[in-house]
């Protein structure tokens, strides 16, 4: 905490840079560093690591740059902020669709129904808004009796400090302030303000899911999951004292699925054709988020001392070297009081270096 509050004060108030520093280190937003890659849902390429890293450390994003402007006319900045607000293309409807049907398979795993893009007028409810896309709700589930509404949205904690936008400065003012979060607190109260009233009437209850683009969650998702964790049963294995760490591990569980999504959507949105340019091969949407280490399909640079080796292999040994690295920090943490995500550091070290390759 030290090492963080002496980091902090060091930023220029009211910056991107402080905005960026609390975003990232909020609930949640760490999960696609601590996410083991052993399935798709849990894995980056290397282009999507690469930029998340990026994103992470407030260092040029890569291939933000381009272009200097977007197709929409507005001028495109080096870490890409315009591109996580430009309403231009379909990238943006893209994330919210992923990530509302990701929270479909969280309700799944926990056991509950559920169906998306219902429309409010089949469940007697009516907003004064004419708009369409103010008539439906991304879920709706029934949890222990209860009707719940749910609607995902993402809002993005940053603008360029030096945007000639007045209401850019105001973002960062808000998002640099402690305790951090203001973006996601925001987006909670619009989706409330909206949809609250109306559907307590009707006698739902509404739940805003709202994220920053760092990976940071509100605090109404952050009770909803841990709610939905207590419904989870505990396996006859794990005795009664380790519940709460059990709990603590789901809640962990869906914390990666979330925070990986998010950073896939993140590097499409960059390497979108929004760009002047088109993006690098390989680097298209989220039909083609894919591992991209395969043997086959590696065209870029190997380290020295390994060439000549299958980067199928060696992916494999960083991972098992990872893998190692958390079941030690485990087992000793109640001994030393060390925290799990000690280990990311290491865990970002194995990545970059296999994540060096050239983009030819």
């Amino acid at each position: 905490m030290f090492r963080f509050n002496e980091l902090f004060n060091s930023l220029p108030p009211d910056s991107r840079a402080r905005a960026r520093l609390l975003s990232c280190q909020g609930p949640l937003s760490s999960g696609w560093l601590s996410a083991i890659p052993s399935s798709d849902s849990k894995t980056l390429n290397n282009f999507q690591y690469r930029h998340a890293v990026a994103g992470c450390l407030g260092i040029a994003l890569p291939h933000a740059t381009v272009s200097q402007r977007c197709i929409c006319g507005g001028e495109v900045d080096k870490f890409g902020d315009h591109f996580y607000v430009c309403h231009t293309g379909r990238e943006r409807v893209t994330r919210h669709n992923n990530m509302r049907n990701l929270f479909v398979r969280i309700l799944a795993e926990a056991d509950v129904p559920s169906n998306v893009e219902v429309s409010l007028h089949s469940l007697g409810i009516t907003l004064p808004d004419d708009n369409p896309n103010n008539q439906r709700m991304d879920i709706y589930s029934v949890i222990d009796g209860s009707d719940y509404l749910l609607d995902v949205t993402v809002a993005h904690p940053c603008r360029p400090d030096n945007s000639p936008i007045p209401f850019h400065r105001t973002v960062n003012r808000r998002g640099a302030q402690l305790p951090g979060g203001k973006a996601a607190q925001l987006a909670e109260k619009d989706k409330i303000d909206k949809y609250g009233p109306i559907t307590q009437a009707a006698g739902f209850r509404f739940v805003p899911l709202a994220a920053e683009t760092f990976g940071r969650w509100g605090d109404k998702t952050m009770d909803f999951l841990k709610m939905l964790a207590k419904r989870k049963p505990r396996p006859t294995s794990i005795p009664m004292e380790e519940d709460t760490a059990f709990r603590e591990s789901i809640v962990n569980h869906w914390s990666q699925l979330l925070s990986v999504e998010l950073m896939k959507h993140n590097a499409f949105q960059v390497a979108s054709v929004r760009s002047a340019r088109p993006p690098p091969e390989g680097h298209g949407g989220p039909v083609r988020f894919r591992r991209t280490s395969s043997a086959a399909g590696h065209t870029g640079h190997i380290p020295a001392p390994l060439r000549g080796c299958k980067v199928a292999g060696w992916t494999w040994v960083l991972n098992v070297c990872h893998v190692a690295c958390l079941t030690l920090v485990r087992s000793v943490r109640h001994v030393f009081t060390v925290d799990e995500r000690c280990p990311l550091f290491l865990h970002v070290l194995f990545r970059f270096i296999c994540l060096i390759r050239t983009d030819g």
